[in-house]
């Protein structure tokens, strides 16, 4: 949804119940309490007859926003990309850092199931050498 007075993408729109129009709330509201008329229609307007509207922005944040054409310059595309660069580097970072805590940790824990099922063995054994020895001297 565009503003009608800036021309933009409107953050928080807002409808006149005057002109039947959608503007940016904060130009919206400057324009109304500065002239007490609608931006566009000149009607008498009061800031109580703009009603918000709620933007996919606003319902979904996965929505993303298309930037305005002043960003289709070569500098502010080289910008943005350097942008989106830095944030797949520090989140790939962050994910290395995740793994190689869990890699220590699984290590960690297979070392220890290893050295009990050592010790379960060894017990085990030496269990069933017990009873073989009870049994021989139970029957001598």
């Amino acid at each position: 949804m565009h503003c009608s007075i800036s021309g933009e993408i409107a953050r928080h729109p807002v409808l006149s119940l005057k002109s039947r129009l959608v503007y940016e709330k904060s130009l919206a509201h400057t324009y109304i309490e500065q002239n007490g008329t609608d931006p566009i229609t000149n009607e008498l307007a009061s800031v109580e007859d703009l009603v918000e509207i709620r933007s996919p922005v606003e319902i979904d944040s996965n929505v993303v926003v298309p930037r305005p054409p002043s960003f289709n310059s070569i500098p502010n595309i080289l910008s943005t990309l350097q942008n989106e660069f830095d944030s797949v580097i520090l989140e790939n970072f962050k994910l290395k850092k995740t793994l190689d805590f869990y890699k220590q940790n699984l290590s960690s824990s297979l070392y220890h199931y290893d050295a009990s099922l050592r010790v379960i063995n060894r017990y085990r054994k030496q269990n069933e050498y017990l009873r073989n020895s009870l049994v021989s001297i139970l029957n001598n």
